[in-house]
């Protein structure tokens, strides 16, 4: 996916004036995105002190119906992004303020009206939104190379280092989250008792490295709510 460094997606002169009559003066910009993880848009959205990337993870459900009017309060030196899927955002959110990332990884415009709209709308056509969803060319080779790649785990009794290691950046190129580890579970059972256990403590340190991340993050994103 190729997103701009500043913000993802522009506004136009009129957007970014409503924006700023709506919002105290300031450009709130909202990217929904239903599709993805925090984990596979961290590394690939630029932070910057405005940046609050599915805030909602932290937050209770009260907390994210007051986000924007926080956000309206604070003072503040650049453009807002908020990137979520959480609809008490989404309905703060003024109308043209608003972009969709789709599940190929594209920036379209929202489909809808989003301040104060009903729930199902916001559901079926920004949340759902069928148009907005892998295409089905796309998906049957998804389907054929992960079907592969079991076919080969499944019928080999076991791999060397080697061949584990070929396979294994195969499994990585797999999207989805759920399936790749399963991938990697399937294929940790044809090694060794010794490449088994070194294949689990690197699983265990990714892990461990992806919190750190996480948690280096939060309070990177709190400390700067804090000062300001």
């Amino acid at each position: 996916m190729e997103l701009k460094t500043d913000g993802l997606f522009d506004l136009t002169d009129e957007q970014i004036e409503l924006s700023k009559l709506m919002y105290n003066g300031k450009v709130i910009k909202c990217l929904v995105a239903p599709y993805h993880s925090y984990i596979e848009l961290e590394s690939r959205i630029k932070y910057t002190p405005w940046t609050y990337l599915f805030p909602e993870r932290d937050m209770s459900y009260k907390g994210t119906s007051a986000l924007i009017r926080l956000l309206v309060e604070k003072d503040m030196l650049g453009d807002v992004l908020i990137v979520t899927s959480h609809m008490n955002i989404i309905q703060d959110m003024v109308d043209g303020c608003v972009r969709i990332l789709t599940e190929d990884d594209e920036v379209v415009s929202c489909p809808c009206g989003t301040l104060a709209a009903n729930i199902h709308t916001i559901r079926y056509d920004m949340l759902e939104n069928a148009s907005h969803q892998r295409t089905e060319s796309k998906k049957p080779f998804f389907n054929e190379s992960v079907n592969e790649i079991i076919e080969t785990i499944n019928s080999a009794t076991s791999f060397t280092q080697d061949e584990y290691d070929k396979l294994l950046v195969r499994v990585e190129l797999v999207g989805e989250e759920i399936i790749r580890y399963k991938l990697k579970e399937m294929l940790s059972g044809k090694l060794s008792d010794q490449a088994t256990e070194i294949t689990r403590l690197e699983n265990e340190l990714d892990k461990l490295k992806r919190r750190k991340e996480e948690i280096i993050n939060t309070k990177k994103r709190r400390e700067n709510e804090n000062t300001n």
